[in-house]
């Protein structure tokens, strides 16, 4: 064991410095240190190359969880009708107890059709015209009435006219037969429509074929004037009809000139004339 005095111990604390001196003034330390240094500046280019921009990243929010699916869009609004399309658009009857058919659509808010949508039928008028449940409206009398299709808050109305027209006459006494000049016969005529229901207040026109053989009034009295034949015809509207009429004078009475007669000889003669 080598034990160093205090003297030497100084001397070699006094002398290590000198020496450090003179080792770092030695090439190999140079060398190393310069190694040293770009080890250095190597690590803080990397640094600044990835590391900040990890740093930076790291900075950042962390990713998160994907967000859910969004919510189904809400059902379509309920259908609502909001119009009515009735059709035809007017009604006109001329006949009494004839039908016709109404048919109605009716559309939603979206304008789309309503299919199987209640529809009410309602008749303003019914002694004029009545309307079944199903759009069915019948001829009562006529005048004029407003049939209405209703569904929900939304409606429409078409307008209805009954006025009845001629669609047949029948003439009584259906043939005349006259028998003597100036010899009269009443005629008349009733007004049927096309369901064979009367025409009231009709108005009707008569006419005579020949009147140098008979005459008819405005009222349908016929008036012998000379034997022959004639037909006789009463008009209303589009409807007509005849009926034949005969002029044949027949013997009434006979008057016999003179009325007396005296023969006052055998063989006398007397002249009778008769008409």
């Amino acid at each position: 064991m080598i034990i160093h005095t205090s003297s030497e111990r100084k001397s070699a604390v006094s002398s290590s410095p000198s020496s450090l001196s003179k080792q770092s003034s030695s090439p190999g330390v140079e060398v190393a240190r310069a190694w040293c240094g770009s080890r250095r500046r190597l690590a803080l280019t990397i640094f600044l190359a990835i590391g900040l921009p990890l740093l930076a990243a790291c900075g950042k929010d962390s990713p998160t969880a994907p967000e859910p699916p969004a919510p189904p869009p809400p059902p379509p609004p309920t259908p609502v009708p909001t119009r009515i399309e009735v059709t035809p658009s007017s009604v006109s009857l001329n006949a009494i107890g004839q039908t016709l058919q109404l048919t109605a659509q009716v559309f939603d808010q979206n304008n789309a059709v309503m299919s199987g949508a209640t529809i009410e039928w309602s008749s303003s008028n019914e002694a004029v015209a009545t309307v079944s449940g199903q759009g069915l409206v019948t001829a009562v009398a006529n005048g004029s009435a407003t049939i209405t299709a209703r569904s929900g808050s939304a409606s429409t109305s078409v307008p209805v006219t009954v006025m009845q027209s001629a669609g047949s006459i029948v003439i009584e006494p259906s043939s005349a037969t006259l028998m003597a000049i100036g010899e009269m016969v009443q005629l008349s005529a009733s007004v049927l429509d096309g369901n064979g229901q009367p025409v009231a207040g009709a108005v009707v026109e008569w006419s005579s074929s020949d009147a140098s053989v008979a005459m008819v009034s405005a009222q349908g009295l016929v008036t012998a004037v000379a034997n022959g034949s004639i037909t006789v015809t009463a008009h209303s509207g589009s409807a007509s009809a005849s009926v034949p009429v005969t002029v044949m004078q027949s013997a009434g009475s006979i008057a016999i000139e003179p009325s007396s007669a005296t023969l006052m000889a055998l063989g006398e003669t007397v002249q009778l004339s008769a008409s």
